[in-house]
């Protein structure tokens, strides 16, 4: 009498299988969606911050041409994102010195996220003389 050999898996083999990789598959793409918003996020803080960079030049640009506190505000779309923005300027108690607060946000997904600067910073009168 000759022995079969049973080659085949069982339905429990098989069930518990196809559960772990279920399980697998439902993890790497979690990951991958989590990877994917820090990556959005990252994008857009950076973008904040050039966007920053960018109106800081234009506060330096206008307290060049006036002595008067500057205080200005608006919106930029970039990257079909949409960025408010807002500075104000005033002289700080050494009047070479000005304050610069400078805020930025934007909506991400259901909540508003903010980039803002507090600084001093020296800008020159227009004669060039410090």
């Amino acid at each position: 009498m000759a022995l079969k050999c049973n080659k085949s898996f069982s339905l429990t083999e098989v069930l518990i299988t196809v559960s772990i990789l279920s399980v697998l598959i439902i993890f790497i793409f979690r990951a991958m969606n989590t990877c994917l918003a820090a990556a959005r996020f990252s994008q857009n803080i950076s973008t904040a911050c050039f966007l920053a960079e960018l109106k800081l030049w234009e506060a330096e640009l206008k307290a060049k041409n006036t002595t008067a506190s500057l205080a200005q505000s608006g919106t930029e779309v970039i990257n079909g994102k949409e960025f408010a923005w807002s500075y104000q300027s005033k002289e700080a108690e050494n009047s070479r010195l000005l304050r610069i607060d400078l805020k930025t946000s934007w909506d991400e997904k259901i909540r508003e996220q903010k980039y803002s600067l507090d600084l001093f910073t020296y800008f020159f009168s227009g004669s060039g003389v410090p």
